[in-house]
Order: structure tokens, then C-alpha cells, then sequence
């Protein structure tokens, strides 16, 4: 299943082109308590390509996508363990760079994520929260 059937097969409706675009800020993301949360964010910036696809988190249940639909892309995350969709907020990307906050519903856990691929596409995640960890993206098997 792609990840625009996943989106729409949760209830999430289709991405719409009339809406407009959202302004781009150059200053650094705001604190987690200011952003504008929704089920998946569009991302402002350039997108490195080797982002695009499906990543998993080493240690983790999240899943996360990052997909093109109709020239825009977006980034969707689900808990593999029981399905549960984040909130996402204020996906920003700088080249091999990418920046969201994410939060769980059901527990309101925040957290603020920076991806980063090095030359080889290897991909490392730094995740702010409650715990300030740095760890592998993968792609699922």
C-alpha cells in the first residue's frame, strides 16, 4: 500500500491543491506548544529525494512516510504497534536535512525531530523530548 492509499484508508482526505501554501518562515521552528498541528504536514523547503519512502525508527514501533501527491510532498507517521496516526507539525526541509514535530494523541507526547542522510544515505535521527536521543532511520523490511 502506498503511502497516499494509507493516508486516505485512515480517513484523511485527499490533499486538496486549491488550499493555499503555506507561508515560508526563515526563522529557527517555534517551541512544540506553537505549532499547527494536523495528521500530516506539508513540507516547506527542497526535499532531498532519498527521503522519499517508508522509515523506521531503530527501537521504535513509529513508521513514518515521506511521499509526493499532485507536486507537494508530505510526511504521515503511524505507530506500528496499534495503528495509532501522530500529529505532525511543521515539516521543513534544508537538502539532506529534515525537521517535524510530532506528537502521540492518546498520551500527548511532543517530541521535535531532525533527520539527516549522510553521503552514503545512511539517515540519523535526533529526537528532543522528554529524552534527547540520537538514532538510526531505517527502511522497513
Amino acid at each position: 500500500m502506498n503511502a497516499l492509499a494509507l493516508l486516505l484508508s485512515l480517513g484523511c482526505p485527499k490533499p486538496s491543491p486549491e488550499l493555499p501554501p503555506e507561508p515560508v518562515v526563515e526563522a529557527p521552528v517555534a517551541p512544540v506548544s506553537q505549532h499547527r498541528w494536523g495528521p500530516k504536514a506539508e513540507v516547506r523547503g527542497e526535499v532531498d529525494r532519498r527521503f522519499y519512502g517508508e522509515w523506521m525508527l531503530s527501537g521504535s514501533t513509529a513508521k513514518w512516510s515521506i511521499f509526493e501527491d499532485e507536486g507537494r510532498t508530505w510526511i504521515l507517521g503511524i505507530d506500528t504497534g496499534d495503528g495509532e496516526q501522530f500529529v505532525v507539525a511543521d515539516f521543513v526541509a534544508e537538502g539532506a536535512t529534515v525537521r517535524f514535530a510530532s506528537q502521540m494523541p492518546s498520551t500527548g507526547h511532543m517530541t521535535e525531530q531532525t533527520w539527516a542522510l549522510d553521503d552514503q544515505g545512511r539517515c540519523e535521527c535526533r529526537i528532543q523530548g522528554d529524552a534527547n536521543v540520537t538514532i538510526a532511520c531505517l527502511r522497513p523490511e
